[in-house]
């Protein structure tokens, strides 16, 4: 009985060592592995079914010698096969080997193969291994590799230890590397410049998984750049970063502060109130001036309300009807431009001008108003005209003979009613005509009073006989001040 039961279990561990010996050997083909061993000292290697499957070799025919392998190895891997395998006959140190074999059917493929020595009780040397088709993700990385390589960006990846293991082409021309000059090299060594500063540690906390992703803009010193970066955490440890070069975004950037700078600046120091509205009349900015001269409640000013600041304005306006049409008619008509003067219920008068803001392709973005007080100018033009009106008065009916002319040539602008009675000639035959061409004056005469003007600056009396329309003679006690008006001087 016992030794039934023996043989039972027997059966069984039999079968459970099959059993055992096939999902290894289905697992090592689904994932491309093989599995092998290599006796120095015999020359003896050891295959599992997998490594066969890998190279497509008959199993019956038993596993290949190192020289038949190496055949299978694509000449230009060959040496770094031969080298790998004189390390591992030297050297306890595990190893990792990349190459590209030549299956028996002709398949080319990407093997990637792990090895360590293990060592026996008596120093007996075995090396142990482990092969692996990579070809499916070496083609997956070169397709990946394609496409980072098409993209404007720049992008590197670094891996664990923070050694650089892609560089596209788009990162040498912004950074001006090589990539077989970085590739293989530590960060640090690549770029120094960073090391201690927030781009290394935005690296450091992306790689440790502290943030899903980092993206921040930095200034690189010695290259005189600004870069956009983004970085992501890498799968089997390390980042991948992207960039592109934003020096002349922040420089347009920078140009447009100064610009907003600028025209803020002028429009605060304005002597101008000036609003400015987009193209359907709400406020958009408005200078200090603006807010003083219509005399803008705080409360109404901080609320941007468009009705409410209307209403402050049409209150101060004496005819706030006309305003409110103009400003209609405008914006119904966004391409006029307009100038007029408001007249305010305080006796104040405003020039206003407004005109519409289009940009460079002709698009209207708004309108733009320019409000000035000219009540100052207003009342020195109302002086002015009240005193040229007093003298035009004055002079028509001063009993004294008055002419006004142009000193330079002596022709007549003007003379008043006693001049006309007096000589015979009308407003119309005098008008633009010299002393000379009418016969009232002769050379000689004018000769005189010009060198008087001359030398005194002015003629206080002179006893000078002129002709009348008909001829007859005048004597005339003559007097002539030379009035300065700016653009010309006039003989009165």
């Amino acid at each position: 009985m016992p030794r039934a039961k023996s043989r039972q279990a027997a059966k069984h561990t039999k079968a459970d060592a099959l059993l055992t010996a096939e999902l290894f050997r289905e697992s090592e083909k689904r994932v491309g592995l093989g599995t092998w061993s290599f006796d120095p000292a015999t020359d003896r290697m050891e295959w599992s079914a997998g490594m066969f499957d890998l190279f497509g070799l008959d199993p019956a025919a038993g596993a290949p010698g190192v020289d038949q392998i190496r055949a299978l190895i694509l000449p230009e891997y060959r040496k770094r096969f031969d080298d790998a395998a004189q390390r591992a006959l030297v050297s306890d140190e595990p190893l990792t080997l990349s190459l590209r074999i030549r299956r028996s059917d002709g398949a080319i493929r990407h093997h990637r193969a792990w090895c360590s020595v293990a060592r026996s009780e008596g120093g007996r040397r075995l090396i142990t291994g482990t092969t692996h088709d990579i070809t499916e993700r070496v083609e997956a990385d070169r397709q990946t590799g394609a496409i980072l390589e098409s993209i404007g960006d720049g992008f590197f990846a670094f891996d664990a230890d923070w050694r650089i293991v892609f560089f596209n082409s788009a990162a040498e021309r912004l950074l001006g590397l090589k990539r077989t000059d970085v590739v293989g090299k530590l960060h640090r060594e690549v770029f120094p410049a960073t090391v201690g500063t927030d781009l290394e540690r935005e690296y450091l906390r992306v790689a440790a998984r502290e943030k899903e992703a980092g993206s921040f803009e930095y200034f690189s010193e010695p290259r005189g750049r600004w870069f956009h970066i983004r970085c992501f955490p890498r799968k089997g440890g390390g980042i991948v970063v992207y960039f592109n070069d934003i020096t002349e975004r922040k420089k347009a950037e920078e140009d447009l502060r100064f610009k907003t700078l600028l025209l803020s600046t002028q429009q605060e120091v304005s002597l101008d109130g000036i609003l400015v509205a987009d193209g359907k009349g709400k406020m958009v900015s408005f200078n200090r001036r603006f807010i003083e001269m219509w005399d803008i409640p705080r409360e109404v000013e901080e609320s941007y309300d468009d009705e409410r600041a209307l209403q402050s304005v049409l209150d101060k306006l004496a005819d706030p009807d006309a305003f409110l049409s103009k400003v209609k008619h405008l914006y119904a008509h966004p391409s006029e431009s307009s100038r007029d003067e408001l007249l305010l219920k305080d006796g104040r008068v405003f020039d206003r001008f407004s005109a519409a803001m289009t940009g460079p392709e002709g698009g209207n973005f708004g309108r733009v108003w320019f409000f000035r007080d000219v009540t100052e100018r207003k009342n020195a033009e109302k002086l002015l005209k009240d005193s040229e009106d007093r003298f035009m008065k004055a002079f028509a009916s001063c009993p004294a003979l008055l002419t006004l002319s142009l000193l330079e040539n002596g022709k007549l602008l003007d003379a008043n009613e006693r001049f006309y009675e007096t000589s015979g000639y009308t407003r119309e035959e005098i008008s633009g005509k010299t002393s000379l061409e009418l016969g009232w004056l002769d050379e000689q005469q004018r000769s005189r009073i010009i060198a008087e003007i001359k030398k005194e600056g002015r003629v206080k009396g002179m006893l000078i006989p002129v002709h009348s329309k008909g001829g007859r003679e005048v004597l005339l006690h003559y007097q002539a001040e030379v009035l300065h008006t700016g653009s010309q001087d006039l003989l009165l």
